[in-house]
């Protein structure tokens, strides 16, 4: 977070607090920041509110601010099967929902061994049928996004030796649950799982209980592991509300090989299957596995351009390719003037990268020039921290990756060849016409809706509205009567844009109102916006649908479409835009429409 804030909020966000600090950091962002909250329920089967200062802090070190509340010690059951509980009847964003193994099945951990065979999974079928239980009654009563709490391998093992052996034993029965409650949220829409058995692995089984105040007060967890644990949360409730970052911008030496390619040369950087080549080896490999993720890759570097290509041509051990980067920016320019040359290519906002360098000095430069660009330094002596680094990145991290994130490394490949075409065509409508423009428009179902989430978190120019939906908000509008939900799939001759586009509107009486209108960058200027807006009043306008009411909210990013609707035909009345149903949007000639026989 770079934001202007006082003395005692920019001392919470520059340092790493202490356990006793975060009670207090946690009042003064209470204090201080009362708006904009999101809404967040713990529903536990044991004592949890000591996490909520850490989450507190910790996500509001990520732009969110949240109201935490929590069930009373055990009494999840009882929020959940009341239809007037407060989960229902509160404007809830996120349910967390916790159930330790040991309060559903109270045998676990000291009599289990006893269990035959048929009885074992007799216990697993009663457990996982619970859940579903649970899920659906929470799902059909509220729209919220739910993370479930996988369960966690117990402290003690009744039969150490053996356990891992047996197929009946203590940890294969929670790793069959947990197998069972991944299948299980597949059958709804913005539930996901938690997996805080993962994350005790991660951080230490001996570092995370304290037995005493388990015993005292159903307290199972030590207050370092909440602190750890909090910012695994932060990363979920991020994903969940703001999106990711869309662009990883490396520079290369010291970054994804040692040494330096201008004097070292080919065969002397450090890239191998030794010491310490094979850590910068795992870094290009970690880079590569963000990369097919669905972020884009770039390379910012003073350097050679020709030394550079060698390396990537010719070094036998280089796992990143050429190909793997959507913009390349290898010269002797300042580097964040290479950023704004970066962000004009890839039609990217800046704030949506995460650049790495070696040099402070080049970091420094860029959290000056370019603030909201997050950097990363490596270390040119510890190096494995730096692998470290990349492998627990957060900025990148999703709740969901699509089908569309998978293919944007190639769309951008195919926007650079659909550039090559534009500058040969002498004509701007013989180019619209050259590229075999076809659309198709979809209904919101269970396949788009993560897709058309998406798209409202992180698309911000061409985005009237600038409102920002999870998935279960998405399923929510989806399922109202009055709503029109409609997404927007794009091809051409070259390749496909994939699914680009979003529109929601619903009825209000005689009005239908735009609540949602967004596109991605990589289609606007083709007339493709108005060929949407056309065939969506097409679909969504009925007899008793006399006006059409649009708005648009304006942001720092998005005055790209403050005139939209005025030159659509619309005109202003006290703050929206009205048309008359009886008007018709132009239909751009170039472009073939395929409309989906579910609207």
């Amino acid at each position: 977070m770079k934001k202007n804030y006082n003395n005692k909020i920019k001392d919470i966000l520059s340092k790493e607090l202490l356990v006793p600090d975060y009670y207090q950091a946690s009042n003064i962002i209470k204090e201080n920041f009362k708006k904009n909250k999101k809404n967040i329920f713990f529903l536990c089967s044991y004592t949890f509110e000591m996490i909520e200062q850490f989450i507190i802090v910790e996500s509001f070190k990520k732009d969110m601010n949240l109201n935490i509340k929590f069930s009373e010690y055990n009494q999840f059951e009882k929020y959940i099967f009341d239809n007037k509980s407060l989960i229902y009847k509160k404007n809830n964003d996120l349910i967390i929902l916790s159930i330790r193994i040991d309060e559903i099945l109270p045998e676990f951990n000291y009599e289990f061994g006893s269990y035959n065979k048929a009885q074992i999974s007799k216990k697993r079928i009663l457990i996982i049928n619970y859940f579903k239980k649970l899920l659906s009654k929470i799902r059909n009563h509220t729209n919220a996004t739910i993370l479930l709490h996988n369960f966690v391998y117990p402290k003690f093992i009744e039969k150490n030796l053996t356990d891992h052996q047996n197929d009946n034993g203590q940890i294969n029965f929670i790793n069959s649950l947990n197998k069972e409650l991944a299948i299980l949220i597949k059958s709804y829409i913005g539930i996901y799982i938690f997996d805080i058995n993962y994350y005790i692995y991660q951080y230490g089984e001996n570092n995370v209980y304290d037995n005493k105040l388990y015993y005292y007060a159903s307290i199972p967890f030590k207050a370092n592991f909440l602190k750890f644990l909090s910012k695994k949360y932060s990363d979920y409730f991020s994903s969940i509300f703001l999106g990711r970052k869309k662009c990883l911008i490396i520079d290369l030496d010291n970054t994804i090989w040692g040494g330096i390619i201008g004097e070292d040369g080919i065969n002397g950087i450090k890239l191998g299957d030794s010491y310490p080549g094979n850590v910068y080896l795992d870094i290009q490999k970690t880079i590569k596995q963000i990369s097919q993720n669905g972020i884009l890759l770039a390379i910012n570097s003073k350097n050679n351009y020709f030394d550079i290509e060698q390396v990537f041509k010719n070094h036998p051990n280089m796992a990143l390719k050429m190909d793997d980067f959507s913009s390349i920016k290898i010269n002797w320019s300042e580097k964040h003037d290479n950023m704004m040359e970066i962000s004009k290519e890839l039609r990217i906002d800046p704030n949506s990268f995460v650049f790495i360098d070696d040099s402070l000095i080049e970091i420094e430069k860029i959290n000056i020039t370019l603030p909201n660009i997050e950097t990363i330094h490596f270390s040119t002596s510890a190096i494995e921290e730096n692998l470290n680094k990349i492998s627990n990145c957060s900025y990148f991290n999703s709740i969901n990756i699509t089908d569309e994130d998978r293919k944007k490394t190639i769309q951008y490949k195919d926007q650079k060849t659909r550039l090559l075409l534009k500058n040969n065509i002498n004509s701007l409508k013989k180019y619209y016409f050259n590229l075999n423009l076809n659309i198709k428009i979809m209904k919101s179902n269970d396949y788009l809706i993560p897709r058309i989430s998406q798209l409202t978190l992180k698309t911000n120019q061409f985005n009237l509205t600038t409102k920002r939906y999870t998935e279960s908000d998405i399923l929510k509008y989806t399922k109202k009567k009055n709503y029109y939900v409609y997404c927007l799939e794009v091809k051409d001759k070259i390749g496909d844009y994939g699914i680009t586009g979003v529109i929601i509107g619903y009825k209000d009486k005689s009005k239908l109102i735009i609540d949602t209108f967004l596109l991605s960058c990589r289609i606007i200027g083709r007339g493709i916006e108005n060929a949407f807006l056309s065939q969506f009043l097409k679909a969504a306008l009925d007899k008793d649908v006399k006006k059409i009411i649009g708005e648009y909210f304006p942001t720092k990013k998005n005055d790209l479409v403050k005139n939209f609707y005025k030159d659509c035909g619309f005109k202003k009345n006290k703050g929206y835009w009205e048309l008359n149903s009886k008007k018709l949007i132009k239909f751009p000639q170039w472009i073939k429409i395929n409309i989906d026989n579910k609207i």
